[in-house]
């Protein structure tokens, strides 16, 4: 039996007897005397707990739910109780504090020999003995850097989330990521990203990154058509090919714009952006009075057409020379 000590395993509630474990209450001098444990971590008074009014029982402040809650009598017997003067009047009550400082700590000393602890409890310093030498507790602050062996502070005494970004060490510069480069497994490197990394990196989706790059579907870049005809292979179109026919004029005779032209009795001039390869027709609705020198006909000589309206076919052998065909005429 302890006389000075009850331990509450899975309690819960507020409100704990000050009784050992025979039903005996356990008496005391000061309240100070009463340390409160919950779960091994010393509480303090008023702060974390109080007295009911008879003074038997604590009462913490929030209720505590199974959980290990130790209340423990450690009488201070660094200065004696009652100091006795010559011609002093002793009372009942000091002549009993007197005896129970004695008898209490007497009766702490014992409860730590029987429960066989080497440290009789009480405050160490930087250490709290209680329990019968069970539990220790150091005061906040007392473990520095320097008591700290090296590799002590193994992976399985940190906390989940205990470690802050703070308190990781500070990449060397800007636009760094961390991970490896490295072949194979290993400590976590450094690797070099930009501005235009990062801002990929930041895009929700790859419609978002498309634009960051510059090529939207649809604004920047054409959408993928299998039916789409390239320039460089041989083409099987399934629907009829249109294309628009552009009007000659004496100033404007462009082949980059078109391959079909129309125009009616006009000088028909040199056109620009001759390409060699390129083909086309010339609808006229009545005979061109000339053509421009880049122009080669049929037998040498232009024979202007008499009927309307008429087409002849043109092909660029090379910039500045155009093969002209005979017309068609009469076509109605």
């Amino acid at each position: 039996m302890a006389f000075a000590s009850i331990t509450y395993t899975s309690a819960s509630g507020t409100t704990f007897a000050l009784t050992n474990s025979d039903g005996n209450a356990i008496p005391y001098i000061r309240q100070s005397d009463i340390k409160v444990y919950v779960n091994d971590v010393l509480q303090t008074l008023t702060t974390d707990y109080t007295f009911n009014s008879a003074g038997t029982a604590i009462v913490l402040n929030s209720a505590v739910s199974n959980a290990k809650v130790f209340l423990q009598r450690i009488t201070s017997i660094a200065d004696p109780t009652v100091v006795y003067t010559a011609g002093s009047t002793l009372t009942a009550q000091d002549l009993n504090n007197a005896d129970n400082q004695i008898r209490y700590g007497l009766q702490e000393y014992q409860d730590s020999v029987q429960e066989g602890a080497g440290v009789p409890d009480g405050d160490k310093g930087e250490i709290v003995v209680a329990g019968n030498g069970t539990l220790w507790s150091i005061d906040t602050g007392a473990v520095i850097e320097g008591k700290i062996a090296a590799g002590a502070v193994t992976e399985g005494k940190i906390a989940a989330g205990a470690v802050t970004y703070a308190k990781i060490q500070d990449v060397s510069a800007t636009d760094k990521l961390l991970g490896r480069s490295s072949a194979g497994s290993g400590d976590v490197e450094e690797i070099t990203c930009t501005a235009a990394g990062r801002a990929l990196l930041d895009d929700a989706d790859a419609s978002a990154q498309r634009t960051t790059l510059g090529v939207a579907i649809g604004t920047d870049v054409q959408a993928f058509d299998a039916d789409t005809a390239k320039t460089d292979v041989a083409q099987s179109f399934t629907a009829t090919q249109s294309s628009t026919e552009r009007t000659i004029t004496v100033s404007d005779f462009d082949l980059s714009t078109g391959n079909y032209w129309t125009c009616g009795a006009i000088a028909i001039p040199n056109p620009t952006n001759q390409t060699a390869g390129t083909a086309g027709l010339i609808r006229v609705t009545a005979a061109p009075t000339s053509f421009g020198s880049h122009f080669d006909f049929p037998g040498g000589s232009y024979t202007a057409p008499t009927s309307f309206p008429a087409i002849v076919p043109f092909f660029v052998q090379a910039s500045g020379t155009i093969l002209l065909g005979n017309f068609v005429e009469g076509i109605a």
